[in-house]
């Protein structure tokens, strides 16, 4: 008995002439074999090979149903949670990221999308659970009279998050009209100057070679260049804004048949792209993908010698698909990793397309049939802090009070509920540092931080900071800072910030995302 299906028949299909089936049969998948006379016997090995479920919508419907499979182990970073299901009286345990696909008359991609990181926030124990039929009934509907689902824009699934509790964030791409990204470090961008300096050559070269009679140096007369070059001189203040300004520029010149601008500016949003969005992808939340038509959802990323591979649910084509586009993501490349070709009765590949992807496959799609337009973080209501926010904050006080060079580390960004990072630095001191495990047991925390981490070249974490995550952006509020072994403690009084207290620590390792909040695992 699903309750997500019988949420769909109750709410669109028990008002229609026609038969309705109240409950669905669900698919469990294992990768060890079953005995040969067909028995389960759930001993360790076998529950250690579940790899999730699939709920099936009987009759006429689209097939799937809600679903979780567990998360491809080539995607190294997830917004992924943790399903307890229950077998013949035997439980079970499944990691990954749920999936539905749409049924086209009730329920479509937007709400599909939406539902996604609703029930994600549920299983993390953060609200109470919303049915799909939830996110595709608006207001009081006469039971005669069923209410198909037309076009949500993400302003409506906006609306509808709020109301069941969650906050949504919204970012405009380049391909809208309204960019409006976060300020993104330029130090975090690799070889940013040449890079700038690559495209402005390149675009200088174009038209040169387009205006005819006319030379280089009297190119500096034209009014589009003066203001490119004014664009390259500031983009060390905000790389994203001189990305978003060339984007045309490349457009325009790659409908002429002229490539290679695109394809600098496209590796330079794609890593934009991928600094704004980490930080929640590492937090386990889910991100709502509007393209021109379609909604899908951002869940996970992993990192090549190259590349930046993303990973999207897309309900029209299924799970875990992979993208190296940035935001001009290819439907050919989704429709190909889900085998779907003209012939009814395709031969399946001995390998997966989407670890394909991510190991450098030969294959490539120019198509934009997913371009990304905007994006909606759902967030906790009371979580405030924009992660992009604390981390420009922490790299100004690196340059200012650290008196470092913010290049010599590479950094993580995450959101946690203060509960929760104080239960992982407890495990780590455990008791070997009985001083220590005092301070955390009895600090005080906001009830969401975010926490920014350094790591050397090896991997290690040398320094963080931990910010108010219910603090504005503007002015993030700095909790605690440790460099090395030095633990600083800080609190705000009237006159502003203070240091609390201070003391030296052993080191840690990098901070847990727990798969629920405020559980103490």
């Amino acid at each position: 008995m699903c309750l997500d299906y019988r949420s769909e028949q109750a709410a669109f299909y028990s008002k229609l002439n026609a038969p309705v089936q109240h409950s669905s049969p669900r698919l469990h998948f294992f990768t060890k074999a079953l005995a040969s006379d067909g028995t389960l016997i759930f001993d360790d090995e076998l529950a250690a090979s579940y790899r999730g479920y699939v709920v099936c919508r009987p009759g006429h419907l689209p097939l799937v149903g809600r679903s979780v499979i567990q998360t491809p182990e080539y995607v190294h970073e997830c917004s992924d949670i943790e399903e307890v299901v229950h077998l013949l009286g035997s439980t079970l345990t499944v990691r990954g990221v749920p999936f539905m696909q749409q049924d086209e008359r009730f329920v479509v991609c937007a709400q599909v999308a939406a539902w996604i990181t609703h029930y994600s926030y549920f299983r993390r124990g953060l609200g109470e659970r919303r049915l799909i039929a939830d996110f595709a009934v608006e207001g009081d509907t006469s039971p005669m009279r069923p209410q198909s689902t037309s076009a949500l824009l993400p302003s409506h699934i906006s609306d509808r998050l709020s109301r069941f509790g969650l906050r949504t964030v919204s970012y405009m791409t380049p391909l809208s009209e309204t960019y409006d990204y976060p300020v993104v470090p330029v130090a975090l961008i690799t070889d940013c100057a040449s890079r700038v300096e690559r495209i402005v050559a390149q675009i200088r070269a174009l038209w040169g070679e387009r205006d005819e009679g006319q030379a280089d140096e009297g190119q500096g007369d034209h009014p589009a260049f003066v203001e490119l070059l004014a664009r390259a001189s500031s983009a060390q203040d905000d790389i994203s804004n001189f990305a978003d300004y060339v984007y045309p520029i490349a457009y325009e010149l790659q409908s002429k048949g002229e490539e290679e601008v695109m394809g600098e500016v496209e590796k330079l949003q794609t890593e934009i792209f991928d600094l704004v969005t980490r930080p929640f992808i590492r937090s386990r939340w889910p991100i709502y993908c509007q393209t021109r038509d379609h909604a899908m959802v951002l869940c996970g990323r992993s990192e090549t010698d190259t590349d930046v591979i993303h990973f999207y649910h897309d309900d029209q084509y299924g799970p875990y698909l992979a993208s190296s586009d940035g935001i001009a993501v290819s439907k050919d490349a989704f429709a190909h990793q889900s085998y779907v070709t003209r012939d009814p009765h395709p031969q399946a590949p001995k390998e997966d397309l989407a670890r394909a992807v991510v190991d450098g496959s030969g294959e490539s799609f120019t198509d934009r049939g997913r371009e990304i337009y905007q994006i909606l973080v759902p967030q906790p209501a009371r979580s405030l802090l924009d992660p992009s926010a604390a981390l420009n904050s922490t790299l100004w006080l690196v340059e200012d009070a650290l008196e470092g060079s913010p290049t010599r580390w590479t950094y993580n960004s995450v959101a946690v509920m203060g509960l929760d990072y104080k239960n992982d630095r407890l495990r780590q001191v455990g008791a070997r540092d009985g001083r220590a495990a005092e301070f955390f047991a009895s600090c005080s925390l906001a009830e969401w931080v975010v926490v920014v981490e350094a790591k050397d070249a090896l991997g290690h974490v040398v320094w963080e900071c931990v910010y108010d995550g219910t603090s504005g952006s503007n002015y993030p509020e700095l909790q605690l800072l440790r460099f090395g072994r030095d633990l600083l403690q800080f609190e705000y009084g009237h006159s502003g910030l203070v240091r609390r207290q201070r003391f030296r620590i052993a080191k840690f390792v990098g901070i847990t995302v727990p798969p629920k909040v405020g559980k103490a695992s």
